[in-house]
């Protein structure tokens, strides 16, 4: 149908797919209604769609599910709108527990829906429950109850989970959104963030704090909204999005002004943040465009901390404040830097609160690398390295970065084969954590310890895992990765004497960071190399 025209994506195949399930008649009729209502379009070269949350199924789809349907009796018709609500899989014990029939009725309702092939039973793990045969029965079901219904059927469904299957909070959210029940939706919609930011799921994570910040009624007060505010930032900024991270920061910075009773310490957290955020943009321009409002943040910050006894945030302001002091290698002030770092060093000593010795040290490690004091940032990655061998020690996105940092120290001083083990270390956590910046950097330092080993083999299969990760994201750090590695192959070449060949990579590398970067006379060193 639409393949005459632009790309098809994999990601809306696989939509179309789990919508239709491969049905004929359904992927005609979807796709025809979709199109009709601008919901699916061509654009760039490739057929998009809008989220499934935005979706009505076309009236003879609707019509041809609900007609098998309506043969039914009306109490099984009503028990089975019931169990459209829990969704296409659903159990008894939920589904009793949210009807407004007995169980006998619920059982008779059930065995005549099997006959009908509308369900069937499935068993996980032992358990017996139940599913629609069609994904698009559920969805034509809740589409045929009104509002108010629809909306008290949620109810009851939130209800019955919450008795039998509390753990299931990002069910728990949904239903009690559509319940229209906003403080017990705002409650487990900052559940469900925090369970999906404990799996690495950040934009899962974003989507229910969203959904918490739009349930948030008036009289819960500013202070639950700039908690929710901060957290949402603090997701943003670990997605490497500061654009979006520093405004809502602001935001959060603003209302803690408005605080009848402010804790000063929210306002040094959240003005190290802001900094924070700004030195770990992948994009100078992005910087540039947040630079000032940095800067002064982390000046604000410093003021509020001058005349109080030694506090962790204050070390955490600190070892931000030596990274802008040197962020713009052009005016870094190092010895400012160092300064910075030094401090936050020994301030986290005397509170003797461990697991924050690590950015500390990181600030550190990162001004003696820059002044060319190889051996002492050395000694310094490796006290960092002693701290993530302690079992307590969980913070998994702290520790890729410590063997990231590690593994470029020793590379620096030529210990290429055991950098290249941290490296690979890194790049396993990184996958797993699902960081696609830190899985950037790991091949990068892969690449480098290659090179140096002689292993210039290897490499090729390195550019691979590169290309495969510029495709399945939209990273910009990507095209730097491509030309680094372009150069790396043109550099092999000249020395296995393919001039011709290793000239025409050259160029290409040279192309690529002139589209980056622009004119070479705009480029930092690491773009010359």
């Amino acid at each position: 149908m639409l393949g005459t025209q632009g790309e098809i994506s994999a990601d809306f195949l696989d939509g179309v797919y789990g919508e239709t399930e491969g049905n004929p008649f359904f992927i005609e009729e979807v796709c025809k209604s979709l199109i009709e209502e601008g919901k699916l379009y061509y654009a760039g070269g490739h057929w998009r769609r809008v989220s499934m949350e935005s979706i009505t199924l076309p009236p003879n789809v609707r019509g041809a599910i609900l007609a098998r349907v309506e043969k039914l009796p009306g109490p099984v018709q009503e028990v089975l709108q019931v169990a459209a609500i829990l969704g296409r899989e659903f159990d008894f014990e939920a589904l009793h527990g949210a009807s407004e029939v007995d169980e006998a009725a619920v059982n008779t309702a059930l065995e005549q829906a099997e006959r009908a092939q509308l369900i069937g039973q499935i068993e996980r793990a032992g358990r017996l429950s139940f599913s629609f045969a069609h994904a698009l029965i559920p969805f034509a079901l809740r589409e045929s109850i009104g509002g108010l219904r629809r909306q008290r059927l949620h109810a009851y469904v939130a209800k019955a989970l919450e008795d039998q299957h509390p753990e299931d909070i990002e069910a728990l959210a949904y239903h009690f959104v559509a319940a229209g029940e906003p403080a017990k939706a705002m409650a487990y919609s900052r559940r469900a963030a925090e369970r999906a930011e404990r799996m690495y799921a950040y934009d899962l994570a974003i989507r229910h704090l969203l959904t918490a910040l739009e349930m948030l009624e008036a009289r819960e007060g500013l202070d639950t909204r700039l908690v929710l505010l901060e957290e949402l930032a603090d997701l943003y900024s670990q997605l490497n999005e500061g654009a979006r991270a520093i405004p809502i920061y602001l935001e959060a910075l603003q209302l803690w002004r408005g605080l009848p009773v402010a804790d000063k310490w929210i306002a040094v957290r959240l003005q190290r943040k802001i900094g924070a955020t700004a030195t770990s943009m992948n994009r100078f321009a992005d910087y540039q465009r947040f630079a000032a409002t940095a800067r002064a943040s982390l000046q604000a910050g410093l003021v509020l901390t001058q005349d109080e006894p030694p506090h962790l945030e204050t070390a955490r302001l600190l070892w931000t404040l030596s990274r802008d002091a040197w962020y713009v290698i052009a005016s870094a002030d190092w010895e400012a830097a160092e300064r910075y770092a030094l401090t936050a060093v020994a301030m986290v000593e005397q509170l003797d609160v461990r697991e924050e010795l690590s950015p500390a040290l990181e600030a550190l490690a990162a001004v003696y690398g820059a002044r060319a004091l190889f051996r002492e940032r050395v000694q310094v990655c490796l006290r960092r390295l002693a701290l993530i061998r302690d079992p307590r020690f969980s913070d998994l996105r702290e520790r890729a970065n410590i063997l990231l940092q590690a593994g470029s120290a020793l590379l620096s001083v030529g210990e290429y084969a055991e950098a290249l083990g941290y490296a690979l270390e890194a790049a396993s956590l990184s996958a797993q954590i699902q960081d696609i910046t830190k899985q950037a950097n790991a091949l990068t330092l892969q690449g480098q310890c290659l090179f140096a080993l002689d292993r210039w083999d290897d490499l090729l299969v390195i550019e691979e895992k590169v290309r495969d990760i510029q495709t399945r994201y939209a990273f910009e750090r990507m095209g730097v990765m491509v030309c680094f590695y372009i150069a790396l192959n043109a550099a092999v070449k000249a020395l296995r004497g393919d001039h011709d060949g290793a000239n025409v990579l050259r160029e290409d590398a040279y192309g690529i960071m002139v589209a980056i970067g622009g004119p070479p006379e705009r480029w930092v060193r690491n773009q010359h190399l």
